[in-house]
């Protein structure tokens, strides 16, 4: 398990997972409005740690920008990281 404070910005212009001074910036197209951001969150860390989404949950923040995330992820985490400091999962490579 890997607990992760992330701040989450919606209503972005594209999904993307950035790290600014030591913490995860999570930028997102859905609005906060009805949970949609929050499930959007949870797709977008899910394929960024390359697990299930059932493996990620907010463990605290739900109805702020401020979040922590549990996250049960394997040994891929530490590919991802050193993977990109940025990562847009809209753009193409």
């Amino acid at each position: 398990m890997k607990v992760i404070n992330v701040r989450v910005v919606t209503n972005a212009k594209k999904n993307d997972i950035s790290e600014e001074m030591g913490q995860i910036k999570v930028h997102l197209k859905a609005q906060a409005v009805g949970g949609k951001a929050n499930k959007a969150l949870i797709e977008l860390l899910a394929k960024f740690f390359n697990v299930k989404k059932s493996d990620v949950k907010i463990i605290r923040g739900e109805r702020s920008r401020e979040k922590t995330i549990e996250v049960d992820i394997g040994d891929d985490y530490t590919a991802n990281a050193e993977k990109a400091r940025t990562y847009r999962p809209d753009s193409k490579l």
